[in-house]
């Protein structure tokens, strides 16, 4: 069972009042609902490798707990934890975590409020719950409209690429695309920007084109992308010349943590001056359409077969 399966079966039911039936990353809190929250976990082995260093750890802990509120349009107040240690780790091992997790709060502006602390002889599992609030609205991935354009921040796949150097599965040496996956950084100052031109939105944790999908079933709409205009860094391009393998891959594989976002076509050439001034990447991609189906497009309007379907929690 997926997990989208299974919180329809065994948890929906039992949601209540901000919870928004369970189909964002997100809930609203408190009558007038003037905050938003959202919580994320990291199993060792499965969301970072062991060898990863404990101030990027705690960093990263952070920032893709964040990232479930900023595309919301939320601005993140205060955070807190819940960790498992082993049972034997060393004090510097901690000394390390503790200034990583002070790194994101003062790169966030956030605090710590509370949390638990539990061992095991297993695998490390850190929990972040962030809360942050809310202005005049929350941009939910379930509202966008047909023929919406679809943007993105960012590049897609650096941190894919980065995760496949540590992994050695790409035999390189690349300080930048390490850092895109051991230390992803969310967008801080696009709240405004969002509530002006954003219908729907969510951020790219499972993949771009999977959570693209979930928004489309989230609006009862489809959507269609040029592959040749997905953001990619010059040296995800130089990759991709070298190991094509990796072209169909690299779109779908996770971990980008950039905002996704459809917008009122008529928004577009206010969306670009945002862009060039304010010097932030905002790249269009694709268009949404009424029917169920999300298409991928080359060059010459030919559908791309997408080999990996992005990251799934299977029970």
């Amino acid at each position: 069972m997926d997990e989208f399966s299974f919180i329809s079966k065994y948890l929906t039911p039992l949601s209540g009042l901000g919870s928004l039936d369970l189909t964002d990353d997100i809930a609203l809190l408190n009558p007038q609902h003037n905050y938003g929250f959202s919580t994320d976990t990291m199993v060792e082995n499965i969301h970072f490798l062991p060898n990863t260093k404990p101030d990027d750890l705690a960093f990263r802990l952070i920032s893709v707990s964040v990232s479930d509120l900023i595309c919301k349009a939320l601005t993140p107040k205060f955070y807190a934890l819940n960790l498992t240690f082993p049972k034997q780790i060393e004090e510097k091992w901690l000394d390390n975590f503790s200034s990583g997790l002070k790194e994101a709060q003062k790169y966030y502006n956030i605090y710590l409020i509370g949390g638990d602390t539990t061992s095991t002889d297993k695998n490390m599992v850190f929990t972040a719950s962030v809360f942050g609030a809310r202005a005049e609205k929350v941009i939910l991935r379930n509202n966008a409209k047909i023929n919406d354009d679809i943007w993105v921040t960012g590049n897609i796949g650096d941190a894919f690429l980065g995760l496949e150097i540590s992994r050695k599965n790409l035999l390189l040496d690349n300080e930048y695309l390490l850092s895109k996956y051991n230390r992803p950084v969310c967008h801080i100052n696009l709240q405004k920007f969002l509530l002006n031109f954003a219908n729907s939105a969510l951020d790219i944790s499972d993949g771009l084109i999977q959570d693209l999908e979930q928004l489309c079933s989230s609006s009862n709409c489809g959507a269609s992308v040029n592959y040749d205009l997905i953001p990619l860094s010059k040296v995800a391009k130089n990759i991709l010349n070298n190991y094509p393998k990796f072209k169909e891959i690299i779109i779908n594989s996770g971990d980008d943590y950039e905002i996704l976002f459809t917008s009122n076509e008529e928004n577009k050439e206010n969306i670009i001056k945002f862009s060039k001034e304010e010097k932030v990447q905002i790249s269009y991609i694709g268009k949404i359409k009424s029917d169920n189906y999300v298409d991928i497009l080359d060059s010459n309007n030919q559908s791309i077969c997408v080999k990996n379907l992005g990251y799934k929690h299977i029970f």
